[in-house]
């Protein structure tokens, strides 16, 4: 006995659904890189021996952790956070110390199944 052939109307469409958060996705990606970018080009050029606010003792609190839930805004308030902690410390540099830094730090940030992602 063969198997029933599925008429068109029966196959579900793509939902607007996916085709929202994929949007959605793609404008986050795109704001993210304008905040890095942002931010980097926000501390060009300043040496991190020089830091005022340690010179001073100024200490920048640490950030609330981010547990990886599927909230794109909690999300982009996470990466804000991140990027303005790491513009304070002046550890935004593109070089191969200060990446490896920024991904140690961040991996400090995060709990749940986003550091479960990050190990």
């Amino acid at each position: 006995m063969s198997a029933p052939s599925q008429r068109a109307d029966e196959v579900p469409a793509p939902g607007s659904d996916q085709a929202d958060l994929a949007h959605e996705l793609d404008s986050l990606a795109k704001t993210i890189r304008l905040m890095i970018k942002d931010a980097r080009d926000s501390t060009e050029g300043l040496d991190p021996e020089n830091n005022v606010l340690a010179r001073v003792g100024v200490k920048i609190s640490q950030l609330e952790p981010y547990s990886g839930e599927a909230d794109l805004e909690k999300f982009e308030v996470f990466i804000a956070a991140t990027l303005q902690w790491l513009s304070l410390n002046l550890l935004l540099g593109s070089d191969r110390a200060s990446v490896l830094t920024q991904v140690r730090y961040i991996g400090t940030c995060l709990r749940g199944d986003a550091q479960e992602w990050y190990i």
